[in-house]
């Protein structure tokens, strides 16, 4: 589950090399010889028909994991007003459908979490009805246990080993917080349906 965002947005040049060099017809030669992400950023910015190829892909991506991909090339490539527009308005798409781990992880890169908070944009996704239980996985992604651990204590109980799991790892502490809070929960239920 865990995949964090600095790790994912940590490009190498050979992997972008890669990239760059899956739309380019010719002037491979000329990507080979780029030894330094600069002079390879150089060469390619400035290339419209290149930077329309790999937006085509973008937009023609099968799963989100093909999505995430592409963010994360063109994200290290491109930083023109053109390129935000486009990061803006695939959002704002992406918004407007059920939000979960898959599609999470392609927003995070169409955000800048420098603009808006994490836990701002997690209250957000709550109320366009994206489940708790997504919303704490999401949390748990980006180590963000107390928050995780706030939106977990809204719910009656959950069962869901893999997330109590990685809270009891993070903060034993918050873990049996949790566990004794759904405890108590459960006791006063069976207390209502007993009178």
């Amino acid at each position: 589950m865990k995949r964090e965002l600095n790790s994912v947005k940590d490009v190498k040049i050979n992997e972008l090399k890669e990239y760059v060099l899956t739309f380019l017809n010719n002037d491979q030669e000329e990507i080979m010889m780029c030894w330094s992400m600069k002079s390879l950023l150089k060469l390619v910015s400035f290339q419209q028909d290149l930077y329309d190829k790999m937006l085509n892909a973008l937009y023609h991506s099968n799963s989100y994991e093909e999505m995430e991909y592409h963010l994360r090339m063109m994200n290290v490539l491109y930083t023109h007003v053109e390129y935000q527009v486009v990061k803006k308005d695939l959002l704002l798409k992406l918004l407007e459908r059920y939000v979960g781990i898959s599609q999470y992880l392609v927003i995070r890169h169409l955000i800048d979490f420098k603009e808006i908070s994490f836990e701002v944009f997690m209250n957000q996704l709550y109320k366009q009805k994206t489940s708790l239980i997504e919303i704490v996985k999401i949390c748990l992604i980006e180590d963000e246990y107390q928050l995780a651990y706030l939106y977990l204590k809204q719910m009656d109980y959950c069962d869901d080993e893999v997330i109590l799991d990685l809270l009891s790892q993070h903060s034993p502490t918050l873990y049996y917080r949790l566990k004794l809070h759904y405890y108590s929960k459960q006791k006063q239920s069976f207390l209502l349906q007993t009178q």
